[in-house]
């Protein structure tokens, strides 16, 4: 038995496909779904999302928030933005998290540009992670 995976952008369908099982970053923590899961809508946070599909490792998604929703054996990822690892561009995610880290440094936490820039730190290091991370 397996979940019937999709994964959404407002920009195109990343993937359809099979999976035997579902890790992602809720704002609650990780969850991880498997096939006859009982429904399920959360939040997601900035993070990875494992997939396994049967007979392999699997595969690692980059993503930026967005919701989950488990029916049966369908679910669907509903995200701002998701990258695989072949998608990235460790070249230029070096570089945002050199230049957000810089720019961190310079700022206090009651900074208004403070929040954007630590985001922006965050994206590149979860960049950098999953373009480097074996499934």
């Amino acid at each position: 038995m397996a979940l019937n995976v999709s994964v959404l952008t407002p920009r195109r369908e990343l993937l359809l496909e099979d999976c035997e099982q579902v890790v992602a970053p809720s704002m609650l923590g990780q969850i991880t779904i498997l096939p006859t899961h009982r429904a399920l809508m959360t939040e997601l946070d900035v993070g990875q999302v494992h997939l396994r599909r049967p007979g392999d490792a699997g595969s690692i998604l980059a993503i930026t928030g967005g919701f989950l929703e488990v029916d049966k054996d369908r679910v669907i990822i509903l995200v701002d933005t998701a990258e695989t690892a072949e998608e990235i561009d460790v070249e230029r995610a070096k570089l945002d998290l050199e230049e957000s880290s810089k720019a961190l440094k310079s700022l206090s936490s009651s900074d208004a540009a403070y929040a954007d820039e630590l985001a922006r730190f965050k994206r590149a290091e979860l960049r950098l992670d999953v373009a480097q991370a074996k499934p």
